[in-house]
């Protein structure tokens, strides 16, 4: 990896890592920070009473959500019982700067070294992301998950890799 590309990674990487912390500072002083609503109340609600119960769900109804986001904010919820909103947070935080590096790699790696620069100059700086790495949402998550999973697949197609060869 040549040295230019390698400086603006990490002027990327923490570019976004900034943006994203600024963000989450402001955002603290929000009335909702601490007091999630809908969606974000039922993830909130359903990871408590996992968190309760042991790791198989025993409430009294079915997910209505894939539950992978529960797991994850069941995880930080136990890690972190006194400040999970903020942890949870951190974690949307972290998966949002990896999807602006995974936005770079397969932008780069489909269309050449400018567009990737430009694709993940634009993922830092999306407002979306931004607003939605700061909720209670799944949204960072699957973001992530889905990049990654195209990531894989524009890998395997260009080394033409296969369990099935």
């Amino acid at each position: 990896m040549a040295r230019s590309t390698r400086f603006f990674l990490g002027a990327l990487l923490l570019a976004a890592l900034a943006l994203r912390l600024g963000y989450l500072w402001e955002h603290r002083a929000s009335p909702f920070f601490d007091a999630p609503v809908v969606d974000a109340q039922t993830f909130l609600k359903q990871a408590q009473a996992l968190l309760a119960s042991g790791p198989f769900w025993e409430g009294d109804e079915p997910y209505w959500q894939p539950p992978l986001y529960i797991y994850l904010l069941t995880l930080v919820c136990w890690l972190l019982p006194a400040s999970y909103f903020v942890g949870i947070r951190l974690v949307h935080v972290g998966l949002g700067v990896l999807s602006c590096l995974l936005v770079y790699a397969l932008a780069r790696h489909a269309f050449g070294e400018q567009v990737g620069r430009i694709a993940g100059i634009m993922a830092a700086l999306c407002g979306s992301l931004l607003y939605f790495e700061g909720e209670l949402l799944a949204v960072p998550l699957e973001v992530f998950l889905n990049l990654l999973l195209l990531y894989g697949l524009l890998l395997a197609w260009r080394t033409h890799s296969s369990p099935y060869n």
